[in-house]
């Protein structure tokens, strides 16, 4: 009977199964991914001490902005409601003009772009043909594209 090599070829690391640890850039104390309010974000956990933060992209710390994240209109952040008002997200300048609502998918704020006729919000909308992108100013903007599994 013969053992089994523990550095046997057949027998792979994924990088999947093996958890990446990312440093803090101010003081090199390990970072932890945090649910904020306002998406995801990667925190010190030096903290109160170390107060460096770092947006979340894929998964990973980043100083790039998810774009998942903003305003389709303004670039502002996106702002998660209570639960008790029901599951979507609004704009961080909701008081000073901007009205930007989008649904919740899946814990991120639904995909949505600027109209090109208007200046509105393009949402994805379900129609007698399927799903179609559609301003959000209908009826006082008819601008709609087909939904062919991309961004209009």
């Amino acid at each position: 009977m013969v053992d089994s090599d523990p550095r046997d070829s057949s027998q792979e690391n994924s990088d999947d199964s093996i958890s990446r640890v990312h440093y803090c850039p101010e003081c090199k104390k390990p970072l932890r991914r945090i649910e904020g309010k306002m998406g995801p974000f990667w925190g010190c956990t030096g903290f109160p001490k170390c107060h460096a933060t770092l947006n979340d992209l894929d998964g990973k710390p980043s100083t790039e902005i998810n774009q998942h994240f903003r305003c389709p209109l303004c670039t502002r952040r996106m702002v998660k409601a209570d639960a008790d008002r029901g599951k979507y997200w609004f704009c961080s300048g909701y008081s000073k003009g901007c009205k930007v609502t989008l649904r919740d998918d899946n814990g991120r704020p639904e995909t949505a772009f600027r109209c090109p006729d208007c200046g509105n919000v393009l949402i994805k909308r379900q129609g007698k043909n399927g799903e179609f992108w559609g301003c959000k100013s209908y009826p006082d903007c008819t601008t709609s594209f087909n939904d062919l599994q991309e961004p209009p």
